[in-house]
């Protein structure tokens, strides 16, 4: 019982042989895309023709090509690519809204606390001294905002006294 060997460095080791052993295994394949890119590159500058390229390495290919290969016209890829972008666009609109929406909501529900609050100090206003008051729910600094303000005053056949904005 003495002598019994450690476990931990045990497992280290056959750990490592495992990884040693996957890396050999891999080695052989390791530099196949570097080597079929250097072979595509000195023929071309011999004037032989090229070698295809390998599965699994990357060459840029012409949108004829590229159509060719997935068996469509190049018209088709063009509106195919078109429409993709189309999409990625649509998609960044979706997400804007979908940002937009909530906090346009929060903002009307801002406002409709604000226009009860005014609705509740006109009432104040109408029970304590016997006036007539009105709420007009518009944003006075906005383009436009004057002129609207004016139109329903005119609309509703108004005089005005005291203008509060609130």
């Amino acid at each position: 019982m003495a002598r019994l060997p450690r476990i931990l460095p045990l497992i280290a080791i056959a750990i490592g042989g495992v990884v040693a052993v996957r890396a050999v295994g891999v080695a052989p394949g390791l530099f196949d895309g570097a080597k079929a890119w250097a072979e595509e590159a000195v023929p071309a500058a011999a004037g032989a023709p090229p070698k295809p390229a390998l599965p699994g390495t990357c060459s840029a290919l012409s949108p004829e090509q590229l159509a060719q290969q997935a068996g469509i016209s190049p018209a088709e890829l063009k509106i195919i690519q078109s429409l993709s972008q189309r999409r990625a666009a649509l998609d960044a609109r979706d997400q804007d809204f979908a940002t937009t929406l909530p906090l346009m909501v929060a903002a009307e529900q801002k406002l409709d606390a604000k226009v009860k609050a005014l609705e509740a100090l006109k009432a104040e206003l109408q029970g304590a001294h016997g006036i007539t008051a009105h709420v007009f729910a518009l944003d006075l600094g906005a383009p436009g905002g004057a002129q609207e303000l004016c139109d329903r005053i005119d609309a509703a056949n108004l005089t005005v006294d005291i203008l509060i904005n609130n």
